[in-house]
């Protein structure tokens, strides 16, 4: 059929065309399969690899978009960035009406405490990405960690109505936070860090700059020693609360015991929140503990409560499940033994 203003003309010269029945053509489905042919258009879904996926399946927060775009002289290749968010948003004009256009927010870093994000508005997804990736290049901040591991004390920040508890922790704890704080931390260089997040929404670019603004108000531990001319102690319970002198002051001598006021706070943590405590409720026992049988359960697991702390002690001691009675059958030695002070060993 020729319908006129739709696969044909209206007017031909001074002519209007009007509807008319064309004659069969044998040749239009080989055209129309010719056409599919050409087009290359995969109806397919994208299949991307586990090191390629991001935060859910193909989606674009999360993933990784390789190192910025730079002059050829200039090498960036330890940088990385990820998206942290990618949306659609619209806009109403006088002349266009209502424009729709795509809001990327991408993170870059090292890894090794150089951290900086920004925005990038585009017509396209891509090119609001590229221009997100290559603005975070010139925003680079430095931020400070506690041995290259973590973060250099316990604090809280918030931006908006998002707040944030970030708490140290130590090796081999790992990264126990929300998601897109594990790819700011990973960007830093962070490793062990457990976070608590407080909104009342899901603006991740809310939470990125409390969680920003958070690690950029903390203190050394030779700011507090200057600052309190004390030393910095640390006691961690996987040392056995062992003291570590960790900074000492350098403005001026150590303070005496007289001269410390006895109620002045000294506990870096207390500093930081300036008082204010975390309500942390107590976990509910188990309903089974308040059964007859619990203390029947704990009596005969009693001599069985220390066996893991035995056997790691032993382990690290003898490098083996030994005790000092095997050492001394393997070396054939007597029984009772006097020490050097004179006790029996």
């Amino acid at each position: 059929m020729l319908w006129p203003g739709l696969n044909a003309p209206i007017f031909r010269g001074r002519e209007v065309v009007e509807r008319q029945q064309l004659p069969p053509d044998p040749e239009r489905e080989k055209r129309l399969i010719e056409l599919r042919d050409k087009q290359q258009i995969n109806f397919r879904r994208i299949r991307l690899t586990p090191l390629e996926r991001g935060w859910s399946g193909t989606r674009a927060p999360g993933r990784s978009l390789g190192p910025p775009d730079t002059p050829e002289d200039i090498d960036i290749k330890d940088f990385d960035s990820v998206v942290l968010d990618l949306r659609l948003v619209s806009n109403m004009t006088s002349h266009l009406g209502r424009v729709r256009r795509h809001k990327a927010v991408v993170a870059v870093g090292n890894g090794k405490g150089l951290l900086g994000f920004a925005t990038g508005r585009g017509p396209d997804g891509k090119t609001a990405l590229r221009k997100a990736k290559n603005r975070a290049l010139l925003r680079l901040c430095h931020y400070p960690m506690f041995e290259e591991h973590t973060v250099l004390h316990d604090f809280f920040s918030e931006y908006g109505c998002t707040r944030i508890v970030v708490k140290q922790k130590e090796r081999g704890y790992g990264l126990k936070c929300h998601r897109a704080i594990m790819s700011l931390c990973k960007l830093i260089g962070i490793k062990n860090l457990y976070a608590k997040v407080d909104t009342r929404n899901t603006n991740l670019l809310s939470l990125t700059r409390a969680f920003l603004i958070g690690l950029q108000k903390q203190k050394t531990h030779q700011d507090f020693a200057d600052e309190k001319r004390l030393h910095v102690v640390e006691f961690r319970p996987e040392q056995l609360y062992f003291p570590r002198i960790v900074a000492s002051p350098k403005t001026g001598p150590v303070r005496k015991e007289d001269e410390i006021d006895p109620y002045e706070e000294l506990d870096i943590n207390m500093i930081v929140s300036e008082g204010r405590m975390i309500y942390a409720r107590k976990k509910a026992e188990p309903f089974y503990t308040r059964l007859p049988g619990w203390e029947v359960h704990l009596k005969k697991t009693d001599n069985l409560k220390n066996q893991r702390q035995v056997r790691l002690r032993l382990m690290k001691k003898y490098g083996a499940l030994k005790s000092f009675l095997n050492i001394r059958d393997e070396k054939k030695l007597p029984l009772n033994q006097i020490g050097p002070n004179g006790q029996m060993i």
